[in-house]
């Protein structure tokens, strides 16, 4: 994630040298959840990329992963596991 971290920044026109900005857009709930969608597909990408799909229970060894799907189909849980990284970049960004 932090390799990629300015990706969903930058989809909200916020550069990640702009402390000020990326604390407001972590702030603000709606902001936040476009990004953490960003994220999540951002994280999907890297996974498929590896060789992993979707599938119904995680399989390490068959690279099956049940969050390998749209962000409205995740758990809640889930969903605020995109936020909650969303909100670590952010704090790397501010550092």
């Amino acid at each position: 994630s932090a390799d990629h971290m300015a990706i969903p920044f930058a989809s909200e026109g916020v550069a990640i040298t702009d402390k000020a900005a990326i604390l407001r857009a972590i702030n603000d709930p709606a902001t936040l959840d476009r990004l953490a969608r960003v994220e999540h597909r951002r994280w999907m990408t890297d996974r498929i990329e590896q060789g992993w799909r979707h599938g119904e229970t995680r399989d390490n060894n068959r690279l099956i992963h049940p969050s390998i799907c749209d962000f409205d189909a995740l758990s809640a849980d889930d969903k605020e596991k995109d936020r909650n990284a969303v909100r670590k970049l952010a704090e790397i960004a501010a550092g």
